[in-house]
């Protein structure tokens, strides 16, 4: 947990934008049809949720959070689930 906790610091998971949904100003570019995540952190008193449109591309902040999305799955074994 506590590495998952750095990685959220890593990237200024508190300052990014709340949603990079097609139409906000954090999705320059959009494709249809895609999947998208949601995450959420509490720490030390502050909540931050940001919803990611894996159809918004474009921007750095967006491949940055795609790593950390990555980083949640790969911690909680996501692909023992996934059949």
């Amino acid at each position: 947990m506590e590495q998952l906790v750095a990685e959220f610091t890593n990237i200024d998971y508190f300052t990014l934008d709340d949603s990079y949904t097609p139409g906000t100003k954090g999705c320059p570019q959009v494709a249809t049809d895609m999947p998208s995540a949601i995450t959420s952190l509490t720490w030390q008193g502050k909540t931050k949720r940001i919803n990611h449109y894996y159809g918004c591309t474009g921007g750095d902040v967006l491949e940055t959070l795609t790593k950390l999305e990555a980083k949640i799955d790969e911690a909680v074994k996501i692909n023992k689930w996934i059949k």
